[in-house]
């Protein structure tokens, strides 16, 4: 197990040694994701936290190195991707900082219920993992603030601790009290356990002596008296009362705090957080959109602490996104002194004098302080009570970081609600009954509310108040056009969902308004640099800002997986709104910039971002600039989505292409339809699209198109096993792709030679193709392509009794599979390993193995793979003497035979001869062994070719054909002999 360690030099132990760390720089990485431990840090503020504002020009590159670096020493499952950046994962680790915060909870918890002496152990166990200061040994900007957020706790518990150890009668400990005072002398807390330590052993003129140095420095420093306590303490002394008197009572103790919702659902992790960060510091802020209940849970973590500060409870709205201005500090504040009973002071003139009151009011006491729905920093500061046995919470919908680098404020995001949560909130407020008899109705409408708090209490509220529906037609009546306009309560022009996000749209410059309308035309819901680029006309630089600006006041989301994203509920208010107020020539630019960029960065895509194309697609097919998008759909069916429904939607694309495209949008679209129909199985139909595209072309004069059609015939006719003429189309294809600087391109014809090579025995070149084309995926970085090669050169080492090397390849595969989520290469994986397991001999291991391959290529539609597992476990069950359940595996009928009319088809034959002879059933194996020889040999495909040889003597041999057979196996025996493998 990993036990890390932060509180004293970063390190790391497995199972109590130390595990050596490869340098300065990871170690930092590593600092940084501790401190926000089971949490995705993006690169942006890794970066930040490794170079502050001097990152180098490789910076994104070099987290990535170290990062990898730190996986290799501590295992790939310590440190994880999350979207663009990373996660240190705790579910198999320890990490003191969590030990020391979980005994300060557990100390506090024995405290509550009179075990002095069990807090007092809690809290000496907590201090025990401190070994020297917090990241020692490491600089710059963020983690100096993780420090002093971590020292501050340590020293909030050394005064919890003396003040039991004092309580209890333990020997005082003045040495330590005076070390800590002289580190801070304005700590008023250990100033008076220091004089309450003095005075106890009789030390009393030293004791006094410490209270005129601390009422000194604060009049000097601070303008401030002592606090309540502090005077206390003195008083008690001079009174030569061994016990001292408790505070002077406070005059006036404001609770300004509004009644917190009935009902907190799905928020526990929230109020964690909150109860930590609030352990850490003294300041909190809640963040996130509009509508997401941070005031709600502001208010209800306050009501249930409320006894933890019995001086008083402060609340104001500073209306920060509402449709008017907001309130000003100055205001405020007079609102605040009115509170505390300073009723002339209720609106001052000089704001620096009302600052100043209303910190001396606090000063001492013990308060908590709501300011809710801030716009920025500047608002608050004033505000902030500045004393340290008080507690600040400000929600906002900006980020207000400022407050984080220079108030020491600590960040509590608040993200929309997962469906369970929604569920729980919907159950409370109609019911738990409601939610038991119409379960499905129930949960459609949580995800109708996109799992915003406001929305599900506005459907709520809603759906309550009329009679005309059962919740099953309420939700369905929501689902129509006019969502946003049902998410409101009538007469209530506050209570909306729009209202929300208009008044986070009145605050954008004009700038980012502009630039969010246009993005939110786009119909996807994702966001990136470069798609933002291309549809809002900004510079690079200006996007960035603009994006940040945007993430900074939640208009803009970036869940777990570091992606940017609109909210459902913010995209069609967006879809709306800039519908309404782009013009035609606007959305028009929007939609060639967006298609173009899709188009472009196709090869950068992943899987997850199929949806978003999709979306795109579907919602502007009737325009031209979204037929560009045919081969984007196309690309992702490598990346394992569904063939059949990419085939759909790439056939409607060619119908609109028929009406309004081009040639350029018909070759393009044909040459996707080539590889969909082979994906599909119908290479026939493929081979057919192939040569339409070749033909639109012609009329181009485009040497990359004409080399992207070539490539598209030649792919098509190697999977039809007409090798001789499928070599030099992709041969041609490879030129002109390297001769356009398409390296993607190239990639393809690549791989498509190996296997070309492969089957005409040029094991070589195969191996070459297939090596040069690894190294080139690995250097675009596309993970795909780069699994696709080694499965084939694991497959071609299979096949030439290479086994160590294949077993290498697969496990390559296996472990690529793994980290990126790909179900069709762990099938791959699985199905030639099974393979590899029957060359070696272990038949039971390999008919597991090709057996799930073959369940999961047929869950998962993927009809090729499927047949070439069938093939593989029916020779796995033929070597293992099982030959009639083999055959009865191989079964087809006509339809499929047709689509199988290529390369599997013919070793299929060859597979079935083999099975037939182990029946005895030698007439039958005679005619699939010749159909299979004839094939072979016109592709040409000289290493099967030989194989079938071999089996078809062994089929004229059960014959009684002894001299044919003889023959048969000479000429196999001659080939093997000169390929160097059978």
């Amino acid at each position: 197990m990993l036990q890390y360690r932060i509180l004293g030099p970063p390190e790391v132990l497995r199972d109590g040694r130390a595990v050596p760390l490869p340098g300065l720089v990871p170690i930092r990485l590593l600092a940084i994701l501790l401190l926000e431990p089971d949490r995705a840090v993006p690169m942006h503020r890794l970066i930040a936290g490794l170079w502050a504002d001097d990152p180098p020009a490789t910076a994104r590159r070099q987290v990535q190195n170290k990062a990898a670096l730190l996986r290799r020493a501590l295992g790939a499952d310590a440190i994880t991707p999350a979207g663009d950046g990373y996660r240190a994962a705790l579910r198999d680790a320890a990490l003191d900082a969590d030990d020391f915060h979980r005994a300060l909870r557990d100390a506090k918890a024995r405290n509550d219920t009179g075990d002095h002496a069990a807090a007092l152990q809690h809290l000496r166990d907590g201090l025990d993992l401190w070994r020297g200061p917090a990241l020692a040994g490491l600089t710059g900007p963020l983690f100096e603030s993780g420090a002093r957020r971590l020292e501050a706790a340590r020293l909030d518990a050394v005064e919890q601790r003396i003040d039991l150890e004092l309580a209890l009668g333990d020997p005082p400990p003045v040495a330590e009290l005076r070390e800590l005072l002289d580190a801070d002398p304005l700590r008023q807390r250990t100033a008076a356990q220091l004089m309450r330590a003095l005075h106890a052993t009789g030390r009393t003129p030293e004791a006094l002596q410490v209270y005129r140095q601390v009422r000194t420095a604060l009049a000097d420093d601070l303008g401030l008296d002592p606090d309540a306590r502090l005077q206390a303490v003195h008083t008690a002394i001079l009174r030569a009362d061994d016990t001292p008197a408790p505070p002077a009572p406070i005059p006036t103790a404001p609770e300004l705090l509004p009644a917190p919702p009935a009902a907190l659902a799905g928020r526990d992790d929230a109020l964690a957080d909150l109860d930590k960060a609030l352990q850490l510091g003294n300041l909190a802020t809640l963040s996130g959109p509009g509508g997401v209940g941070k005031t709600a849970l502001a208010l209800t973590w306050a009501d249930r602490h409320r006894d933890r500060y019995p001086d008083g409870q402060l609340y104001i709205d500073l209306h920060g996104f509402d449709a008017g201005e907001p309130l000003p500090p100055r205001q405020a504040l007079a609102q605040f002194l009115k509170a505390l009973g300073q009723t002339d002071a209720a609106d001052p003139d000089d704001l620096d004098d009302a600052v100043s009151t209303y910190r001396r009011l606090l000063s001492g006491r013990q308060v908590i302080v709501v300011l809710d729905n801030a716009r920025d920093a500047a608002q608050i500061r004033p505000l902030l009570p500045r004393t340290p046995g008080s507690r600040t919470i400000v929600t906002s919908r900006n980020r207000l970081t400022g407050l984080e680098a220079l108030d020491d404020a600590r960040p509590v995001p608040l993200e929309r609600l997962d469906t369970g949560a929604s569920l729980d909130l919907l159950a409370a407020t109609l019911g738990p009954e409601t939610l038991t008899a119409a379960t499905e109705a129930v949960r459609r409408l949580a995800d109708l509310c996109g799992g915003l708090p406001l929305a599900l209490r506005i459907a709520a509220a809603n759906f309550t108040a009329q009679t005309r529906h059962d919740l099953a037609g309420f939700a369905a009546e929501l689902a129509g056009a006019d969502r946003l306009d049902a998410l409101a309560i009538d007469g209530d022009p506050d209570a909306a969902v729009t209202a929300v996000f208009d008044n986070s749209l009145r605050a954008l410059d004009a700038s980012s308004r502009d630039a969010l309308l246009r993005l939110g035309f786009v119909p996807g819901g994702g966001v990136r640099p470069g798609l933002a680029a291309a549809v809002t006309g900004l510079p690079p630089a200006e996007v960035e800002r603009t994006l940040r600006r945007l993430e900074t006041v939640h208009l803009l989301e970036s869940p777990r997986s570091g992606r940017l994203r609109f909210h459902d509920l913010v995209a069609e208010y967006l879809r709306r709104r800039s519908t309404a107020e782009l013009t035609a020539a606007q959305q028009d630019a929007i939609m060639d910039g967006a298609c173009d960029w899709y188009a472009a960065h196709q090869y950068d895509l992943a899987s997850e971002d199929y949806p978003e194309v999709e979306r795109v697609f579907r919602a502007w097919r009737a325009h031209r600039p979204a037929l560009r998008l045919a081969p984007v759909l196309a690309r992702f069916t490598t990346l394992g989505q569904d063939v059949a429904e990419i085939l759909a939607l790439v056939e409607s694309a060619d119908r609109e292409a028929a009406r309004h495209g081009d040639a350029d949008d018909r070759y393009r679209i044909a040459v996707a339809l080539s590889h969909l129909h082979c994906m599909a199985g119908n290479p026939h139909s493929g081979a057919d699209f192939a040569r339409r595209a070749a033909a639109e072309v012609a009329s181009l004069r485009d040497g990359d198109a004409e080399g992207r059609a070539r490539g598209s015939l030649g792919a098509t006719l190697g999977i039809l096993g007409r090798l001789d003429e499928a070599e030099p189309l992709l041969r041609e294809a490879l030129a002109a792709a390297e001769a356009a600087g398409q390296p993607q391109q190239a990639l393809g014809h690549l791989a498509n030679l190996g296997v070309t090579h492969w089957y005409r025995a040029r094991f070589t070149e195969s191996e070459h193709a297939f090596d040069r084309a690894i190294a080139l995926a690995d250097e675009l970085g596309d993970a795909a392509a780069a699994m696709e090669s080694r499965t084939g050169l694991a497959i071609l080492c299979l096949d030439t009794g290479r086994l160590d090397a294949a077993a290498a390849r697969i496990a390559e595969v296996a472990a690529a599979a793994d980290a990126a989520g790909s179900e069709r290469f762990r099938i791959m994986a699985l199905l030639w390993g099974g393979e590899l397991h029957r060359l070696r001999g272990r038949y039971e291991d390999g008919i597991r193995e090709a057996t799930l391959a073959l369940d999961m290529a047929r869950e998962s539609g993927r009809h090729p793979t499927a047949w070439s597992a069938q093939n593989v476990l029916a020779d796995l069950l033929g070597d293992a003497g099982r030959p009639h359940a083999a055959l009865d595996l191989l079964r087809l009928g006509r339809t499929e035979r047709r689509q199988l009319a290529y390369v599997r088809s013919t070793r299929r034959d060859h597979l079935i001869c083999k099975l037939r002879n182990g029946i005895g059933d030698f007439g039958m194996a005679a005619d699939h062994g010749r159909r299979a020889r004839a094939e072979f040999a016109e592709m040409p495909a000289p290493l099967w070719h030989a194989r079938t040889l071999a089996a078809l003597a062994e089929s004229h041999r059960g014959l009684g054909e002894e001299e044919t057979a003889a023959d048969l196996d000479r000429r196999a025996e001659l080939t093997f002999t000169e390929l160097g493998c059978r």
